[in-house]
């Protein structure tokens, strides 16, 4: 979506004010998956502020993405007591398994790979999150078959691709 457009689907919902900053950019991620650089502009010329600010605000908060995200995602504690019980392996299986490092999202979009310094689940360890849902004391081997379920189920529910052509065109302009 060009700015322009973001400029007028961010003025149906808000004032032109910058106390929404924040609101503005939850509101463009919840509807784009993401924060795009043309959505950025568009925040920064309807507030009437510089983007540099909606930059400055945006990459301050973890909640924000500036890439497309997968349609799941796989989070992998790296605290002490998960290292200690393996989830270094569990990254590197991941990262193989999936082709992608913490941070980035599967070719077909199905999967975003991130990780957290710790999770605070320590005695659980080590802990893997996929889409806010816990899973405890996990092996690479059954982290792989979760991956593998999901992924099954995620096709035969939805034929085709899993997310739009407008965030796989996004990542091939890099």
């Amino acid at each position: 979506m060009q700015a322009s457009q973001w400029v007028e689907k961010i003025g149906k919902n808000f004032e032109p004010k910058p106390q929404y900053l924040i609101p503005i950019l939850q509101f463009i991620q919840s509807d784009a998956g993401y924060l795009s650089p043309e959505a950025m502009e568009a925040a920064a010329r309807f507030l009437r502020i510089s983007e540099s600010k909606v930059y400055g605000v945006a990459s301050f908060y973890a909640q924000f993405y500036f890439e497309p995200r997968g349609k799941n995602t796989l989070t992998i504690c790296r605290g002490t007591a998960c290292h200690v019980r393996g989830s270094a392996r569990l990254l590197q299986e991941m990262e193989g398994a999936l082709g992608v490092k913490p941070g980035e999202a599967t070719e077909d979009m199905s999967f975003s790979l991130e990780t957290v310094a710790c999770f605070g689940a320590c005695a659980l360890a080590p802990v893997v999150v996929i889409n806010d849902q816990v899973h405890r004391q996990q092996t690479a081997t059954s982290l792989k078959k979760m991956v593998g379920d999901i992924r099954a189920r995620t096709t035969k529910s939805k034929p085709g691709k899993t997310r739009s052509a407008r965030a796989k065109k996004s990542r091939r302009k890099k």
